[in-house]
């Protein structure tokens, strides 16, 4: 799918998460945890098909990796994040369990099959996308950093329009040359990086 078009849903479901209170948004993260367990199983099954055709990354590793996606599937099905104290032990376990992952798929990287390598990158893109909800969940529950009501609104609506106006700028990238489409698409991506880091601080 063309990055435009990726960047533009990933912004859309932020902004429509944004919108949502706090029973609802714990719907969507919880509808969003079920997607990232797809990709992690998409990831097993490869490995294992890898595994099986002899792949070089050497058995321990990947066995090492399976066992790893098996941890963050596990972590992926625990409860419902209602709570900020739910919410900070689950997301923190998760992104453990990520990180445990990604530590293991990196001393296999020149070995990967390249039957391996389109699962690695979904991996990848499926794990950012799951994090910023994730972070951006912490503002419907209103933790972080010990936020003010109206700071919280405040940082929100913030949010909200830097989101709305990539969006109006990947609109207006199906109307640009293929070159300017993928500058404008890079542009979009840097400043979504950005705002990534907004949501983590």
């Amino acid at each position: 799918m063309h990055l435009a078009r990726k960047l533009k849903r990933e912004i859309d479901e932020l902004l429509l998460q944004l919108s949502l209170g706090k029973s609802e948004a714990a719907d969507f993260v919880e509808e969003q945890k079920g997607k990232f367990r797809s990709v992690v199983d998409e990831m097993k099954e490869k490995v294992a098909a890898s595994e099986s055709a002899g792949a070089q990354a050497g058995e321990e590793r990947i066995q090492a990796l399976k066992q790893r996606l098996d941890e963050l599937k596990l972590q992926l099905a625990l409860g419902r994040m209602e709570t900020r104290d739910a919410y900070e032990e689950q997301a923190g376990k998760i992104g453990d369990a990520i990180s445990s992952v990604r530590a293991e798929l990196k001393p296999m990287e020149e070995k990967i099959p390249e039957s391996l390598q389109g699962a690695k990158q979904s991996f990848e893109a499926g794990a950012e996308s799951f994090k910023t909800k994730l972070e951006t969940f912490a503002l419907n529950l209103g933790s972080g950093k010990a936020l003010a009501e109206d700071e919280l609104k405040a940082k929100k609506e913030d949010l909200k329009k830097e989101l709305e106006s990539l969006s109006g700028k990947l609109v207006d990238a199906a109307d640009v040359a293929e070159e300017g489409a993928r500058k404008l698409g890079q542009d979009v991506l840097d400043t979504f990086s950005e705002i990534r880091k907004k949501l983590r601080s």
